[in-house]
């Protein structure tokens, strides 16, 4: 499976990485939105956003590629937060089991390649 994902925290992209070699994702990593663009192509299995902002750049990479897969991780699923995520097709609520994403991304993998 190949990831695009936008982490600002340098620890919880630390973490990423390490969860992703061991799943053997080939993952790139992005620390704002321009480089999140700047690396985004058009063969990424799934774009990770984790960003309470992510709405705009979820926009701009639907514009790109518009059934690009995106998992959002948000902490505004509880409330009425940013109207741009209701069009996001995955949410995963922040905080979250790290499971929790893992097992979004396998099934979701899954079901497209069956």
């Amino acid at each position: 499976m190949k990831l695009l994902v936008l982490e600002q925290n340098e620890l919880v992209s630390k973490i990423y990485k390490k969860i992703f070699e061991e799943k053997k994702y080939d993952a790139d990593y992005a620390r704002n939105d321009l480089e999140c663009l700047e690396r985004f192509d058009k063969n990424y299995d799934y774009v990770v956003l984790e960003n309470s902002n992510s709405g705009t750049l979820e926009q701009k990479i639907r514009k790109i590629k518009p059934d690009q897969k995106i998992l959002s991780l948000s902490q505004y699923i509880n409330s009425e937060g940013p109207s741009e995520l209701k069009e996001t097709r995955e949410l995963i609520e922040k905080p979250f089991a790290v499971l929790t994403m893992i097992s979004s991304l396998e099934l979701e993998f899954t079901n497209l390649h069956n």
